[in-house]
């Protein structure tokens, strides 16, 4: 199985135990990654869905209260609960995916911002072909 292969089977499995848009996620990780678990980016945001580090350390310390591996189901797992709090906070797609984007912060205190009605837009296009 090629890596993509993997990575869109992982998005596929755990979308679905999370409950969250496995066409949603599947799009999210292409805009972020093109799918390529191994992309860093000049940030330090890496991986599928390139997660931050206080991103991840959050989604672990928070969210999950467990630690994930450094791997392609890692990536995705934190990923998607990272989503799913997102589309949970927000009750919105396109605020969850620009408070993915700007960061949720940002998103609550100025509202989306052309940033992020640039981002969620792009995500939304492409989960239309996933």
């Amino acid at each position: 199985m090629g890596v993509q292969a993997d990575v869109r089977g992982q998005i596929d499995r755990w979308s679905r135990r999370y409950g969250v848009d496995s066409r949603l996620a599947c799009a999210l990780a292409w805009m972020e990654s093109g799918h390529q678990p191994g992309v860093v980016s000049s940030t330090g945001a890496w991986g599928v869905f390139q997660i931050q580090p206080a991103t991840w350390h959050y989604v672990e310390h928070v969210l999950a209260d467990r630690r994930y591996p450094r791997n392609v189901e890692g990536q995705v797992r934190v990923g998607l609960l990272f989503l799913r709090h997102l589309l949970q906070s927000f009750g919105d797609t396109r605020k969850a995916l620009a408070a993915w984007y700007t960061g949720p912060a940002r998103v609550r205190r100025s509202g989306v911002g052309a940033r992020g009605r640039w981002f969620a837009a792009d995500v939304l296009a492409i989960r239309a072909r996933c």
